[in-house]
């Protein structure tokens, strides 16, 4: 089964994508900020395919979160969730919030290895 880690300072949002991705097949896991999405990627043992995160959280932000993936984690796959599309880094999928269901299950199709 492949997982995705939700990153999102809100919790409603971030249990409420864990939920549309469960039902689409995946496992999810849900991460506040950057800070504890480092440590549960540190934990997953590379289990995690795809990343999800907003941009603008508490600690560690979604730009700190991208730049540290891509230096220890370059395989995973992520796509920014923002209000702010000229935020986004070169190379990064792009969702703009708010989404729907169908937005957000077609800026993951692809990524889906189970």
């Amino acid at each position: 089964m492949s997982a995705v880690l939700i990153v999102d300072d809100e919790p409603a949002i971030c249990e409420l994508i864990a939920n549309v991705m469960r039902s689409a097949g995946w496992q999810a896991i849900c991460a506040a900020n950057g800070q504890q999405a480092a440590s549960a990627l540190e934990a997953s043992s590379g289990r995690i395919d795809l990343i999800l995160t907003d941009l603008a959280m508490p600690i560690m932000d979604g730009l700190q979160l991208i730049g540290l993936v891509r230096s220890l984690y370059p395989g995973i796959r992520i796509v920014c969730m923002s209000g702010c599309p000229d935020r986004v880094p070169p190379g990064v999928a792009f969702l703009h919030k708010p989404f729907t269901v169908l937005k957000l299950l077609t800026a993951i199709r692809g990524y889906h290895t189970a």
